[in-house]
């Protein structure tokens, strides 16, 4: 750990794998570090190179097999499962952040308890909290005061708009500005963002194959659930 702007930092992002072997990094390794933006910490340098950092070839949350994938020369490791607990983890904790549906009190290992539980295994599921009140106000950490807040956050993010809730969707390449522009052309009808032929997607300007693409699947797999 080191003091950084103020901050005792742990942990830097490196990103993707063409990063960690353009750096050479390897185990033991002395590192320096920066502030991206002031907030984000990220490598800089590898002071002194020794390379050969160990790829995982094993997902450390789901066990599964992961895959490194290539686009347009950046290499990124992935776990392809789309049932992994810790990705599903991650897509919760997007739909209730700031940028998208709001929901106060439910941190991302808020999230991670819950979930653990069963309480949750679908965004459709933040909403029927009330069904594990007893158990929440039983867990260590919780309380009567704990639940309240966060079913009166929930309910207070039942009435939000067309952007907020595409964004939450966490669909790759729509984040909080190419929502705002999609909901826009549409009206802010968001049946008629679910409805909008690819063909439609790709009239609004920003919006090309690749997340046209993205959306298709998002739409897809929501159908599914």
């Amino acid at each position: 750990p080191v003091e950084l702007e103020g901050t005792t930092v742990k942990r830097a992002s490196v990103h993707n794998i063409s990063i960690i072997r353009s750096l050479r990094l390897g185990l033991g390794d002395r590192i320096t570090v920066y502030k991206a933006n002031m907030i984000i910490p990220q490598l800089a340098e590898n002071l002194t190179r020794r390379g050969g950092l160990p790829i995982p070839d094993i997902c450390p949350s789901c066990g599964g097999q992961t895959q490194v994938t290539d686009e347009n020369g950046v290499k990124t490791l992935t776990c392809p499962n789309q049932q992994c607990p810790a990705k599903k983890i991650k897509s919760f904790a997007n739909y209730v952040s700031r940028n998208c549906m709001n929901i106060d009190g439910i941190s991302e290992e808020t999230l991670e308890k819950f979930a653990g539980r069963g309480f949750i295994s679908d965004f459709a599921d933040i909403y029927h909290l009330e069904r594990h009140k007893d158990e929440i106000i039983s867990m260590a950490g919780f309380g009567e005061k704990s639940y309240e807040n966060i079913i009166a956050s929930v309910d207070a993010s039942r009435k939000t708009t067309c952007a907020r809730l595409l964004c939450g969707l966490g669909i790759a390449g729509v984040g909080r500005a190419n929502a705002s522009v999609i909901c826009r052309h549409f009206d802010n009808d968001i049946d008629r963002v679910r409805h909008a032929a690819r063909e439609e997607l790709l009239e609004i300007d920003g919006i090309g194959d690749v997340t046209a693409d993205a959306i298709e699947i998002g739409r897809a797999s929501c159908r599914e659930r």
